[in-house]
């Protein structure tokens, strides 16, 4: 009798507890939910920065803030949560709105008045003002004049105001050292307060190849809706007109390994180390058109541009790079635009130099995913979007993009885009996809590493998981753009998108377990809703440039240096320029370089902590474009 009553009592309890959590809400009520926190978390007036009161804020943006990557014990989980420094930047707007008009298309919501206008306002301020206007050339920050020099410089208001607040970082460890001693973080503070001094330029940055790219995305997505929003659309398409223009300045500052230029041929020490393999391939079997390979350098700058503008702009380390993100952001960007503007559309079939940016791209996309090289060495591959569910949905947006194209085009695509279809579609149908299924977690969710190299109280490890909903929305969208194809027999109640024919099923099987995860759990969840969706390219001291083979360093004077023994100061350009031969670049990477060796492993990002950006409402609009997707498959 007494063992009937326990259970009794258990049932009851366990009753209880399902009925506190309730039933799971429908995939409508979710979504319409993340569309009303999205909207909510807009900013909806401007406010200047004013110490100890507020941050400053902008109207029309969302929300972000740069944390620390702290890890460890309680205190260390409370520091990655708690300090912050509120950011102002293009990036999470224009991503945020990109969802938002995506999941408008697919009618899930509709978006209340004056939101997108506010956002693509806010958005167009970006223009990079050293360029002629209607050139659609983006910076990151804001940017403010700089009459000396006549120059515009990019200012991130709040970073920058604390800085001019308390005489410089290391300054504000000091103010604040009782509490970041209480947390455990002082030391971690220091070190990284040091470096930020030392290298106070990585505020100076110029317009990039990665912001301009997402904008002519941004742009097309605004296109398709052109008829509920004619007015914002016409406004932006006449600040953004001249895209021949911008395609000028991506192939100015393109990297291109065989030239004779050093503007031309030199790069990030990182970067070489993780394309060498990749150039070494492409001279084995395109030895006599070595000239065709032409990258997108993440910086609109040179090595020239450096020594006339250092003092007011200058590229991180004052030598560009290649980010594989920032190079699909830059080929999405390429066909978006010439879905929209006839000019840009000529300019792209006369011109065979940006065709080869273009099929390049594609190639170091696909060595990246099939060498692996973006999953052992995200730091370098990826230098700043620490997420690889990123990298996996910007080709993914991409790969159906370009089917959407096709079937206008009655699988009659124009080459190259015929070519970068194929290949892509390939290479994500295949080890992308495979990676993408071998990471889910009990078939039902996708971790990075936000929250998860942390102890509990008693010591034991803990894994938070505070990047989840983010990571498993990216992987969903991406699986579903990789599998899908546009339905050709809309009508009314018909899906816009259907499962193709091939598509395996466990693919269908994961999608479906992730989106009811997501569907279920999101909204109980806040903690696990956060993400770094981006951040500076260096994430440990195995990420700083000069630990990378270098066969070029100059002080500013033209003196030249030695790589393998020079102390990092101001006043040095190190890169690797031209392609080292395979042979020599192996002796190089044994060798010591700033008084270090080669780091040749990741240790992952939970080594040592880093800056990174975060938006939870990043997370709540990506988590709903995958919800809706979702919703809309399963009406086939």
């Amino acid at each position: 009798m007494k063992s009937l009553l326990t259970l009794s009592v258990l049932l009851f309890i366990i009753v209880q507890i399902i009925n506190a959590k309730g039933t799971p809400p429908s995939f409508s009520k979710t979504i319409s939910k993340l569309h009303e926190m999205v909207e909510d978390a807009q900013i909806k007036e401007t406010k200047g920065y004013e110490p100890f009161v507020h941050f400053q804020e902008t109207k029309g943006e969302w929300k972000s803030g740069v944390h620390f990557n702290f890890f460890g014990d309680e205190l260390k989980t409370e520091a990655r949560r708690l300090f912050q420094v509120p950011d102002s930047n293009s990036f999470v707007t224009n991503f945020v709105s990109y969802t938002l008009l995506e999941t408008e298309r697919y009618g899930a919501i509709q978006i209340s008045e004056g939101v997108i206008e506010n956002a693509i306002n806010v958005i167009l301020s970006y223009h990079d003002n050293n360029q002629p206007d209607y050139v659609p050339a983006y910076t990151f920050w804001p940017q403010l004049y700089n009459d000396t020099f006549d120059i515009y410089y990019q200012y991130p208001p709040n970073l920058n105001d604390l800085i001019d607040q308390y005489g410089g970082f290391q300054e504000i460890v000091d103010a604040f050292a009782d509490i970041f001693r209480a947390y455990g973080i002082v030391k971690d503070m220091e070190e990284f307060a040091q470096q930020l001094d030392a290298f106070k330029q990585v505020f100076k940055i110029p317009s990039d190849a990665d912001d301009s790219g997402c904008n002519l995305a941004l742009g097309y997505s605004l296109y398709r809706v052109s008829d509920k929003y004619p007015q914002v659309f016409s406004t932006w398409n006449q600040q953004n007109s001249n895209v021949t223009a911008l395609f000028d300045v991506y192939l100015k500052y393109a990297y291109r390994p065989a030239s004779e230029d050093r503007n031309q041929n030199t790069i990030d020490q990182r970067t070489y180390y993780a394309i060498n393999d990749f150039l070494e391939n492409y001279l084995a079997t395109n030895s006599d058109t070595m000239e065709n390979l032409v990258l997108p350098g993440t910086w609109f700058s040179s090595l020239t541009d450096q020594l006339l503008t250092h003092n007011s702009v200058m590229m991180p380390f004052y030598v560009n790079n290649v980010d594989f993100s920032v190079a699909a952001n830059s080929l999405f960007g390429f066909v978006s635009s010439i879905q929209m503007n006839p000019n840009a559309k000529e300019y792209f079939i006369q011109s065979q130099d940006l065709q080869n940016m273009c099929i390049s791209i594609t190639q170091l996309i696909e060595y990246g995913i099939n060498s692996g090289m973006v999953y052992n060495r995200s730091d370098l591959a990826l230098l700043y979007y620490p997420s690889i569910y990123d990298f996996t949905w910007f080709i993914s947006r991409l790969v159906y993009n370009l089917e959407e194209m096709n079937q206008t085009a009655n699988g009659q695509l124009p080459a190259p885009l015929d070519y970068i279809l194929s290949t892509l579609l390939s290479v994500m149908q295949t080890n992308a996809t495979n990676h993408l299924l071998s990471k889910q977690i009990d078939s039902q969710y996708w971790d990075d590493f936000l929250g998860d190299a942390d102890t509990n109280i008693f010591g034991k490890p803990v894994q938070y998981g505070e990047d989840r909903f983010f990571s498993t929305a990216l992987s969903v969208n991406a699986l579903i753009d990789i599998w899908t194809l546009p339905n050709s027999n809309t009508g009314s109640g018909s899906p816009m998108r259907i499962w193709r024919p091939e598509t395996p099923a466990q693919v269908i099987s994961a999608v479906s377990s992730a989106a009811v995860y997501i569907n279920d759990n999101i909204l109980d969840n806040p903690v696990q809703c956060e993400n770094a969706f981006f951040s500076g390219s260096v994430k440990s001291s195995e990420s700083l440039a000069f630990f990378y083979p270098s066969n070029f360093c100059e002080f500013f004077n033209g003196t030249s240096c030695d790589p393998n023994i020079f102390s990092p100061v101001n006043d040095i350009i190190s890169g690797m320029s031209g392609i080292v031969d395979q042979e020599t670049y192996d002796m190089y990477i044994g060798e010591i370089w700033c008084n270090q060796t080669v780091p040749v492993t990741f240790p992952g990002y939970n080594f040592q902590p880093f800056p990174y950006w975060a938006s939870s409402s990043l997370s709540y609009s990506i988590s709903m474009l995958a919800l809706t997707k979702y919703q809309d498959l399963s009406n086939q």
